[in-house]
């Protein structure tokens, strides 16, 4: 195990109309905790973004590009494919 892996979950089985709740929970240890405390100090947490995605069942995001200009300007490009 590794906590600072990234991880994906699809919640939509889960999700009612109108109102939804979501929760996190850390786990502050695990069986690999042994092996990351080695190199660094520990702090328990979220260490990465959290996004909730919303997205159509038949499409995948394949490729995206951000470029950002002196301005603050941001530029997106999605290479989507239709499934």
């Amino acid at each position: 195990q590794d906590s600072r892996l990234p991880a994906s979950f699809d919640l939509s089985p889960h999700l009612k109309t109108n109102s939804n709740i979501m929760y996190v929970v850390v786990c502050r240890w695990s069986d690999g905790s042994y092996l990351e405390d080695q190199d660094h100090w520990w702090m328990a947490g979220i260490y990465r973004s959290v996004e909730i995605m919303r997205r159509k069942r038949d499409m995948d995001i394949l490729d995206f590009r951000v470029q950002a200009d002196m301005n603050g300007h941001l530029a997106v490009c999605v290479d989507l494919r239709k499934g």
